[in-house]
């Protein structure tokens, strides 16, 4: 498989591979581009969803592991993708990441195919918490219309017009993706902060497995 940028993935390039390859290979199971989308937002809810929650909507219910190393195997992958996902709000360096003609692309690079896979990955972590509130169910709306969810034609515009095409609404859009996806994330972890007044020396919310005084007490201030 070629990649056009994949940066420094914490479970690496082959493990990368590896994992695209096993989804592939499943009709039931959730497409690389979706699953990033997905567990983007799964980490940027205000609940804690555990891996027992969202793992049977990636592999589906009755995923057909081949052996005990299989399934560890499987699991440990996206484990560290979820660890992934975590790390790259925290160190500031988060990009979309999908898959087309078996070629990855990352970041700008992205096409519309990807975008609009990876935000229906995106809507369906929304759709599976449930805890999203109203100011984050809002904030959503540019993503769940690239996604497809929502319509936009016929609907009227902020000036009061009738809106025909959608075209430079979409393309604003997924202009403004990546910040919107960053102060989604950002706005979660001050209401977890909030809900459930995680103490420094206590495991960090977010689910990094990090104390909280390493982890996202030291992103709070973060603008995007």
């Amino acid at each position: 498989m070629e990649h056009k940028y994949l940066g420094a993935l914490e479970i690496g390039k082959a493990e990368f591979f590896e994992l695209h390859q096993i989804l592939s290979a499943d009709d039931e199971s959730m497409p690389l581009t979706a699953l990033h989308g997905f567990l983007v937002a799964i980490v940027s809810s205000t609940a804690d969803i555990r891996p027992a929650h969202w793992l049977p909507h990636v592999l589906g219910k009755d995923y057909p592991y081949i052996s005990g190393e299989h399934e560890e195997l499987i699991l440990d992958l996206l484990t560290s993708f979820h660890n992934f996902v975590i790390n790259s709000f925290l160190e500031d360096r988060f990009e979309l990441i999908g898959v087309h003609n078996n070629t990855i692309y990352t970041g700008p690079m992205v096409t519309d195919d990807i975008i609009k896979q990876w935000c229906k990955g995106y809507m369906e972590g929304v759709d599976l918490d449930g805890g999203w509130n109203e100011v984050a169910l809002t904030s959503v709306f540019p993503i769940s219309v690239l996604a497809e969810k929502f319509e936009l034609i016929g609907e009227t515009d902020t000036d009061g017009n009738v809106i025909t095409d959608d075209s430079k609404h979409r393309e604003n859009y997924r202009k403004i993706l990546p910040d919107l996806v960053y102060d989604i994330y950002f706005y979660a972890m001050k209401q977890r902060e909030s809900k459930y007044k995680v103490g420094r020396n206590a495991h960090c919310s977010c689910g990094s497995g990090l104390k909280f005084k390493k982890c996202c007490l030291n992103n709070q201030s973060m603008v995007h």
